[in-house]
């Protein structure tokens, strides 16, 4: 379906007739009826999936399916015809709630990262659909498939303009890790947790510190003490081009 279908059949060597004896016959599911239709330019239900051009439509609910049944590592091509038949079947129940049950999928996904040990990145969260839909990026629908899973991201990570996840985030920030909040304020992440533990702003736990994520709004009032008190990066430079010209 989305390579040269003809062309494989050909590159097989094998005779036409052959084919038919490997078939069997089978109705077709509510997955492959909808592309079916959409194939053949026939008026289908009214759902979310329409907005996306037949190919990557068909492509996203295979590679949906595919994470759901069988966890993000899953590679698609590996598995048999029934079972990718299953998947799609999978993937098109999911989208054709609509895009708040994908949204719901998609951020189920990412909650799958808290908890994970690996280092935060498309790949670590979204897996296969990351890869699948990364590769195709430059085709007709799939760069905003790749927006809407940016968007999810940057709902339930801390992930902010300047990042790169599945592009460039021009977005503004909706949480803060203890390691990005830090960055951005040039402030050490264990200064930062020291201050919002005693505010209670955060709970004492061994959470790592990019996993630690709270609303930007929480530390608007820490920032002025934290810099007043000289313990930013910015303040110490200054204090150490200080002692250096003291030293002279």
């Amino acid at each position: 379906m989305y390579g040269d279908a003809i062309g494989g059949i050909r590159a097989d060597n094998t005779e036409w007739f052959d084919y038919i004896d490997r078939t069997n016959p089978a109705q077709a599911t509510p997955a492959q009826s909808y592309l079916i239709d959409r194939f053949m330019g026939r008026p289908t239900e009214a759902l979310w999936l329409n907005k996306y051009p037949v190919q990557a439509a068909a492509h996203f609910i295979d590679i949906v399916g595919a994470v759901e049944r069988h966890g993000i590592e899953v590679s698609f091509d590996k598995l048999d015809v029934l079972e990718q038949s299953a998947c799609a079947q999978r993937g098109f129940e999911i989208a054709a709630g609509g895009q708040r049950p994908v949204k719901a999928f998609l951020a189920g996904l990412v909650k799958g990262f808290y908890r994970s040990r690996s280092a935060m990145g498309a790949h670590a969260i979204f897996g296969e659909l990351a890869d699948e839909m990364s590769l195709r990026a430059n085709l007709p629908g799939y760069d905003r498939i790749l927006k809407l899973m940016q968007r999810v991201a940057i709902e339930n990570l801390p992930i902010g303009p300047g990042d790169n996840f599945l592009g460039s985030v021009r977005q503004r920030r909706r949480l803060h890790s203890l390691s990005s909040a830090a960055k951005e304020n040039e402030i050490g992440p264990h200064i930062l947790r020291t201050f919002m533990i005693e505010r209670a702003l955060i709970a004492p736990t061994k959470c790592s510190l990019h996993r630690t994520v709270f609303h930007p709004s929480a530390i608007s009032d820490l920032i002025a003490p934290i810099k007043a008190l000289g313990l930013t990066g910015a303040a110490r430079a200054k204090q150490a081009r200080k002692a250096s010209r003291a030293g002279n």
